[in-house]
């Protein structure tokens, strides 16, 4: 709660800070700053995230390896298919993430 009241308070002062300089003929920038800030930050999301899948695909595969190990496999063989597939998802985790146009 305590957490929620000091940032209401710090967007008072923000607030109370830039009434004076909102007026009609400026009033155009701050909208054009908080788009641009907008965009900046959904390109840094999106290259942050942009392999998330195969992160997490990877994660998968390692989880299931430690579980396997833990239980001492069962006396169970990969088929080649699953090979394949590590593989695949191995050598596209490395990859750098390339926009489609």
């Amino acid at each position: 709660m305590a957490l929620f009241l000091l940032m209401n308070a710090f967007s008072a002062a923000i607030s109370e800070a830039i009434s004076a300089v909102l007026v009609d003929p400026h009033l155009i920038w701050p909208f054009t700053g908080m788009a641009a800030a907008g965009g900046f930050f959904s390109l840094c999301f999106l290259i942050h995230y942009w392999n998330l899948d195969k992160v997490m695909a990877k994660e998968a595969l390692e989880r299931e390896r430690a579980l396997q190990d833990s239980f001492g496999g069962l006396g169970e063989k990969k088929d080649e298919d699953e090979e394949e597939e590590e593989a695949d998802l191995q050598s596209s985790a490395s990859d750098a993430p390339r926009v489609q146009h």
